[in-house]
């Protein structure tokens, strides 16, 4: 790897954006699992509580 990223500096550049991109995907998707998990259990308590004031 050191090999190719020390031929040409714009692949020291694209390394550097790949790699920033990388952990901002990551840490994006673990937000998003966490935001889907929370609608879901929100709507699930939602629909429990309708449910128990319904006629």
């Amino acid at each position: 790897m050191r090999h190719y990223l020390s031929l040409h500096p714009d692949l020291q550049t694209a390394y550097t954006i790949k790699k920033a991109y990388q952990a901002w995907f990551d840490s994006n998707k673990v937000q998003e699992r966490h935001d889907i998990r929370q609608f879901l259990n929100d709507s699930r308590t939602s629909l429990r509580i309708k449910k128990r004031h319904e006629p």
